[in-house]
């Protein structure tokens, strides 16, 4: 895995403009049963403990699921876009977020080096197996980085069901190298493609086998009403 492309990658098309265009959608995902259904996972499992909670939020974005977060103490937020950990500053439902003790880190989190046993809860939707590979040296920081007790929830996206490029986003993103420079002087917005990192449950499996976690389990999540494309896997683990 080479962390520095995909760390490229990720800047490049998480940029200024995206970021803005992703700010303003963030009202829409409240009515979202896909954005719900992992809120309410957040909200729980934050409020399993009975004290105050360090959180760590791994691939925050725009600060989308701050205000899902329960019995915070501390709130260590980490992305490596500027423009997207920018935008979290003012995340959605802003005074619902029950802490202003946010640290934010502009970073490549595969870079970071935590303290062991720093935080009680982290979490990761939609990063972990999609926009960055999972694997085990990066799983064994994440259970050196929690306390014991300390809990994991993230998402994969299940290599089975990866929604097809439409012909309309394959001519966008032709059209976009083709015209790069008449696009970007015209100020238009266009998502750029990204190599994706999705599992099956097998190879999910597989991998968490060989970590220090031995106590998990994995689910799988479909959109409802196919709101959010494609299907995940969700982790749950303890240490």
């Amino acid at each position: 895995m080479n962390i520095e492309e995909i760390e490229a990658q990720n800047k490049k098309k998480y940029n200024e403009e995206f970021a803005k265009e992703y700010r303003k959608n963030d009202e829409a995902k409240l009515k979202n049963k896909d954005f719900n259904h992992y809120c309410s996972i957040l909200k729980e499992m934050s409020s399993s403990f009975n004290h105050k909670i360090t959180i760590l939020d791994l691939g925050c974005g725009t600060g989308t699921y701050f205000h899902c977060l329960e019995n915070i103490e501390k709130l260590v937020a980490v992305d490596v876009s500027p423009s997207m950990l920018e935008m979290a500053h003012n995340p959605v439902n802003a005074g619902e977020v029950k802490t202003q003790n946010i640290e934010y880190i502009c970073s490549n989190f595969f870079k970071n080096a935590f303290s062991n046993e720093s935080f009680d809860f982290i979490y990761s939707v939609g990063v972990l197996g999609e926009l960055s590979p999972l694997e085990i040296d990066f799983l064994n920081k994440i259970y050196n980085w929690l306390r014991p007790g300390g809990k994991l929830y993230f998402t994969v996206m299940d290599i089975k069901n990866q929604p097809k490029e439409s012909l309309y986003r394959r001519l966008l993103n032709y059209a976009y190298q083709k015209y790069m420079r008449f696009i970007k002087r015209k100020k238009v917005v266009v998502i750029q493609k990204v190599k994706k990192y999705p599992l099956s449950e097998t190879e999910l499996k597989r991998i968490f086998e060989k970590t220090n976690f031995k106590t998990y389990s994995i689910s799988f999540y479909q959109s409802p009403k196919n709101e959010w494309k494609g299907a995940h896997y969700e982790v749950f683990a303890e240490k």
